[in-house]
């Protein structure tokens, strides 16, 4: 009798362990996601910014947008490209 009691309980609990740590990660996956999207995109706007204001270091600008947004360039396996034009698609 005991022990089904404690398979009554222990089980389910067990069960939303398992659960709540895999939406956990799935949810902890789209943030990362949506954290590195807001960094290209804030790339490639300071990097247009400063190549419509100057020309001079357009690449250094946009370079310096990604690591306020908590990507610097060669740290942790990060690795920024800016390209003008663009290398994969036509603009």
């Amino acid at each position: 009798m005991r022990k089904s009691v404690l398979k009554f309980f222990l089980l389910p609990i067990g069960l939303l362990l398992f659960i709540a740590t895999a939406v956990d990660g799935v949810q902890l996956w789209h943030w990362r996601r949506v954290q590195l999207q807001n960094a290209a995109d804030a790339t490639a706007l300071g990097a247009l910014c400063e190549l419509q204001r100057s020309k001079a270091d357009w690449a250094a600008a946009g370079k310096a947008d990604a690591a306020m947004n908590g990507f610097r360039d060669g740290w942790h396996g990060v690795t920024i490209n800016i390209e003008n034009p663009p290398a994969f698609r036509s603009y």
